[in-house]
C-alpha cells in the first residue's frame, strides 16, 4: 500500500496484553477470568464487534484448559469467526535474552505446540517479554519460523530502526547456520487499559491517528488490563463500539497485526549476521554482569542456567539440536521454562527475587533438577547462604542427598526449614557447599544424633537458616535447653514450614482443609463449622499421639485453614488494595506468648471489614503471632510449639464483626 494522506487509509491494530503466570494462585485465576477475561471474550461477539489480537501464556492457557473450557471454546471459535487473533511468544513468558538459546527456542515452540493441541489454532508472531528487541531475539524468532515480532516502539525512535511506522527486517545470514528467514519487527505502543477508561477513546488515540494518518501508516497499540476492573457498567461493549465507530467513520481501519505486512511495505533492513566464528550460543549474553553478581538472585539465575545446560547435555546426546525429546524431557524443560520466565521477569523488573516468588522458582527449579539428577553439581553453581528478607536471615542452596535447602511452595513461597538427622539445625553460611559435607559427618555425635533422645523430633526436608553454627545446636544437653533455642529462634522468623516423612517417621502436620492422618499413631479429628450468618467460621482439631513415647513436635497452622473455610462458606470479599495490619492487639507483637491457653487478637482489612480471631488450646503452649497474611488480609496465627504430650486440642475461631 502506497502512502498518502487520506485518513481512511490508516490502519490500527490492537493487542490485548491479559494473562498470569505460574506464580498466582488458583483463585486468583479464577477472579480474572470472571471479572475480566470472560466478559471480554462476550464482548467481541456483539454484532459491532472489531479485529483484536489476544496475548496469551500457557498457564492462563492450561488455566482455562482445566477450569473453563467453554472460555477456550469461545476464544478458538472468534479466531475461526476472525474476531480474535492469538499472538504468540513464550510458554511462560521468559526474558529471552536472558536465557539459552535452546530454552529461548523451546519456550516458542512450546507455546505454538500446546496452541494448536488445546486451541487448535497456530500463533502468529512473538509477542517478547517487554516488547523489548535484542539481536537473540531475532534469531529466536527465525529459528521458530516466526515471520514477526512486536517492538516497543520508544525502541524504534531511539534507534538506528527508524522512526514509527515504518517497519524493519532484520535479516539473519549465514548459510552454515541453515539460512535463517527474514523477520519483520512491528513497533507498538503500550497504552494501559486505564487511559482509554478515564480519557475516553477518541481522545486516547486522537494524537496518534492524526500523526500516522498524515504519514500514511499504522498505528499498533499493546494495552494492558488492570489488576482490577470492573465491568458492571459495560465497560468493554463500549471500548468495543467506540473501536467499531471508528472504523465506520473510515477515520481508521482495524486490522489485525499479521496483515500488516500485507499492507505495508518495508521501511528498510538491517543485517544481522551470525555467520561468523562464533556460534550464537558463544556470543556474548547482553547481561553477562549479571552472573558475577553477588546476590541470591543471580545465584539462582546461574543455576538455572546450569540446569539447563545439564537438560540439554543429557537429551542430546545422541541426537541432533532440537530433535524430539523424550517425554521427561519434556515435563524437565516445562518446569524449566517456568522458572526461567518468573526469575527473568524479576530481574527486569527490580533485579531482586521478592519472597513470595522464591516458592514457585524453586519448586519449578527442582523440579527440573529431578531429570539430571545423576549429575554431579558444577562447583560454580553452588549457592551459598544469602540474606532474602535483608533482616540478617539466611536461606542455603545445599547439594546433595544428605541436605537439601528449599522453599516451601504451598505457603506462598515464605521460608521454611532444614532438619539434619532428625534434629532440628540452623545452618549458617559455615556450611554452604556440598564438599563440606564430610565435615558435618564428623561433628561430635553427628552419627548417634537420631539414636538419642531427639529420634522423634520434627523432621523436614526443606531449610532454616540463621547463624547459628551446628556446633552449638548439638552441644543441647536437654529438653529445656533446645526448647528454649527454638523458641528464641522462631519468634523473629517470619516462615512457616512443610511436611515431610524422613525414615518413616511423622516429621510435621499442616494445618489445612484437607488434613490427612499422617501416621496412624497419630489420630487427627478435625472439625470446620461455619454459622448461618456466615460471619463465623471455627474450626476445632484434636490430636492424639498413641506412640509409646510422648511426641516431640512442633504444630505450625497456615492460612489454608481460614481461606479454604471461606472459599467454603462462599464469602463475599471485594479485593484488597494494599496490605493491612491489624491495628489493636492483647499481647506485645511479634513476641513469643509462653504458656497459655487462649489468646485474641481484633483489626480491621479491606478484605472483610472487622475481624478478630482467637485461638483456644488445651493443655497451654507456646503460641507465636497472630497477624495478617500479606495477600488475603486475613488473621492467621502462625504457630505453636509442643512438647511431651499426648493428646491436645485447638479451637481457632474467625469471627467478621461488621
Amino acid at each position: 500500500m502506497q502512502n498518502n494522506t487520506e485518513r481512511k487509509n490508516l490502519s490500527v491494530f490492537l493487542v490485548f496484553h491479559c494473562h498470569k503466570t505460574i506464580v498466582y494462585s488458583d483463585e486468583s485465576f479464577r477472579i480474572f477470568h470472571d471479572k475480566l477475561l470472560f466478559p471480554f471474550i462476550e464482548s467481541l461477539f456483539k454484532p459491532d464487534s472489531v479485529k483484536i489480537s489476544l496475548h496469551l501464556t500457557g498457564p492462563t492457557i492450561e488455566w482455562l484448559f482445566n477450569n473453563a473450557p467453554l472460555t477456550l471454546k469461545t476464544i478458538s471459535e472468534a479466531v475461526f469467526e476472525e474476531k480474535v487473533e492469538i499472538i504468540g511468544g513464550g510458554w511462560e513468558e521468559a526474558f529471552l535474552p536472558l536465557i539459552p538459546l535452546t530454552d529461548s527456542i523451546g519456550q516458542i515452540r512450546t507455546m505454538k505446540i500446546e496452541c494448536v493441541r488445546k486451541l487448535g489454532i497456530l500463533p502468529k508472531g512473538i509477542f517478547p517479554a517487554y516488547l523489548m528487541w535484542d539481536s537473540k531475539i531475532a534469531m529466536v524468532a527465525s529459528i521458530a519460523r516466526a515471520s514477526h515480532v512486536f517492538v516497543d516502539e520508544d525502541l524504534f525512535s531511539k534507534s538506528e530502526m527508524g522512526t514509527p511506522p515504518y517497519i524493519k527486517y532484520f535479516i539473519a545470514k549465514g548459510k552454515d547456520k541453515g539460512g535463517l528467514r527474514d523477520v519483520a519487527l512491528i513497533p507498538v505502543r503500550k497504552v494501559p487499559f486505564s487511559s482509554f477508561v478515564k480519557t475516553g477513546i477518541e481522545e486516547t488515540l486522537n494524537g496518534y491517528i492524526e500523526r500516522d494518518a498524515n504519514s500514511g501508516g499504522f498505528a499498533g497499540f499493546c494495552i494492558e488490563f488492570p489488576e482490577e476492573i470492573d465491568n458492571s457498567s459495560g465497560i468493554f461493549d463500549g471500548f468495543i463500539s467506540h473501536i467499531w465507530e471508528l472504523e465506520k467513520s473510515n477515520r481508521a481501519k482495524v486490522i489485525f497485526p499479521s496483515e500488516v505486512l500485507k499492507l505495508y511495505s518495508c521501511g528498510g533492513s538491517l543485517a544481522m549476521d551470525f555467520s561468523g566464528s562464533k556460534s550464537p550460543d558463544e556470543t556474548k549474553n547482553p547481561f553477562q554482569d549479571l552472573i558475577g553478581r553477588n546476590d541470591f538472585t543471580c545465584h539462582l539465575y546461574r543455576r538455572i542456567l546450569w540446569i539447563s545446560e545439564k537438560i540439554f547435555e543429557k537429551e542430546n546426546k545422541d541426537r541432533k539440536l532440537l530433535d524430539t525429546p523424550s517425554v521427561e524431557a519434556i515435563l524437565a524443560r516445562r518446569a524449566l521454562y517456568r522458572a526461567e520466565g518468573i526469575l527473568t521477569s524479576l530481574i527486569m523488573n527490580d533485579g531482586f527475587l521478592k519472597p513470595e516468588f522464591a516458592g514457585a522458582v524453586y519448586a519449578k527449579m527442582i523440579e527440573a533438577e529431578n531429570f539430571i539428577r545423576d549429575f554431579e553439581p558444577s562447583k560454580d553453581m553452588q549457592i551459598e547462604g544469602f540474606d532474602l528478607f535483608g533482616n540478617g536471615q539466611k536461606l542455603l542452596y545445599i547439594s546433595g542427598k544428605e541436605i537439601r535447602c528449599l522453599v516451601n511452595p504451598h505457603s506462598g513461597g515464605t521460608i521454611t526449614e532444614l532438619n539434619v538427622a532428625s534434629k532440628r539445625i540452623n545452618l549458617s553460611n559455615y556450611i554452604t557447599f556440598p564438599e563440606k559435607l564430610e565435615r558435618l559427618r564428623q561433628i561430635k555425635d553427628f552419627q548417634n544424633l537420631k539414636k538419642q533422645r531427639y529420634s522423634n523430633y520434627i523432621f523436614c526436608d526443606s531449610l532454616l537458616f540463621s547463624g547459628t553454627p551446628v556446633e552449638k545446636l548439638l552441644e543441647m544437653d536437654s529438653d529445656e535447653e533446645l526448647r528454649k533455642f527454638i523458641a528464641k529462634d522462631l519468634r523473629n522468623s517470619p516462615f512457616s514450614v512443610v511436611d515431610s516423612e524422613v525414615e518413616g517417621r511423622v516429621s510435621f502436620l499442616k494445618m489445612v482443609h484437607e488434613t490427612e492422618v499422617l501416621k496412624e499413631k497419630l489420630k487427627i479429628v478435625k472439625q470446620i463449622t461455619i454459622d448461618d450468618d456466615r460471619k463465623t467460621i471455627s474450626a476445632n482439631y484434636e490430636l492424639q499421639w498413641t506412640g509409646e513415647e510422648p511426641f516431640e513436635g512442633l504444630f505450625m497452622t497456615e492460612n489454608n485453614i481460614l481461606l479454604s473455610a471461606l472459599e467454603e462458606g462462599k464469602w463475599k470479599a471485594k479485593r484488597a488494595s494494599r496490605e493491612e495490619e491489624i491495628q489493636e492487639r492483647n499481647y506485645e507483637s511479634g513476641k513469643w506468648v509462653e504458656s497459655v491457653s487462649s489468646i485474641r487478637a481484633t483489626g480491621e482489612s479491606l478484605l472483610h471489614g472487622k475481624l478478630s480471631v482467637e485461638l483456644k488450646v488445651s493443655p497451654p503452649c507456646n503460641i507465636t503471632t497472630i497477624t495478617t497474611n500479606q495477600s488475603t488480609f486475613v488473621p492467621v496465627v502462625w504457630g505453636v510449639t509442643l512438647f511431651n504430650w499426648t493428646k491436645w486440642s485447638a479451637s481457632i475461631t474467625l469471627k467478621i464483626d461488621s
